[in-house]
């Protein structure tokens, strides 16, 4: 835990070795039975939300599995938790070899009934403007659907990020300083899209 003026223990997080097999079953059994998969990883690992839920994606074990269904007993999960906690501390130290950095983008949000309705109604429109002759105005129509949202920024793309849109950056000073410079215009634009609407 944190509070204003503590110093951060980057040490901890500096020396982080790979995780043995020894100290992943001890967690494990020394855990409350309550203690969620998630909650373990995290404590075991001390990397975070995000490398976290990566570890338990890679092993295809459940987050909200608790430690009362004894996983120590399951041999083969405990092999893919440990070549997935490894993983998982190779890809942070990698970082600092490899550096980049992602925004992943929110998806669009599901069309309205009247959006429905709308987009069926330009087609319409189009279909007879191509007939007669006339034509529609491709750009307005695009412009209402090209705006992207970001949602968050990472260093890397990890397993919960698959099949996301995301943007990819040579740095993830780069990705950050993007990711808050846009979100005053964005928050603006989603303003005056609501007041249209």
């Amino acid at each position: 835990r944190l509070t204003v003026g503590d110093s951060f223990p980057v040490e901890s997080f500096e020396d982080a070795a790979e995780l043995s097999r020894e100290a992943l079953v001890g967690a494990m059994q020394s855990s409350d039975p309550s203690t969620t998969a998630k909650q373990l990883i995290m404590r075991v690992l001390a990397l975070g939300r995000e490398a976290s839920d990566h570890t338990l994606l890679a092993a295809g074990w459940g987050p909200n599995v608790k430690m009362a269904a004894k996983p120590w007993e399951d041999e083969q999960l405990i092999t893919r938790l440990l070549e997935a906690a490894n993983g998982a501390l190779q890809l942070l130290a990698s970082v600092a070899t490899n550096p980049g950095g992602i925004i992943l983008l929110k998806p669009p949000p599901p069309p309205t009934a009247a959006a429905a309705a709308a987009a069926a109604a330009a087609a319409a429109a189009a279909a007879v403007g191509t007939a007669t002759g006339s034509s529609a105005n491709p750009v307005a129509a695009e412009g209402a659907s090209s705006m992207e949202a970001n949602d968050e920024f990472a260093p890397f793309e990890m397993l919960q990020h698959a099949g996301r849109s995301l943007r990819r950056f040579a740095s993830f000073s780069e990705a950050v300083d993007t990711f808050f410079s846009e979100l005053e215009v964005q928050k603006a634009a989603a303003e005056h899209a609501a007041q249209e609407t």
